[in-house]
């Protein structure tokens, strides 16, 4: 048996705009395609910026 390994990247990503950070487990659109979900988001406030991982 072959065991497949998985790899996992992880990304933050600084979200724009002034409407405050995305709720967890939110869906993440570019140019009008769904490409993933936020897993977790918070307000930096060392680099003054709302922030997400997916």
């Amino acid at each position: 048996m072959t065991a497949i390994a998985r790899r996992r990247i992880f990304v933050m990503l600084e979200i724009d705009g002034n409407k405050g950070e995305p709720k967890d487990f939110r869906s993440i659109w570019v140019h009008g395609e769904l490409v993933e979900f936020v897993t977790i988001s918070s307000y930096g406030h060392t680099v003054i910026k709302s922030m997400a991982m997916r």
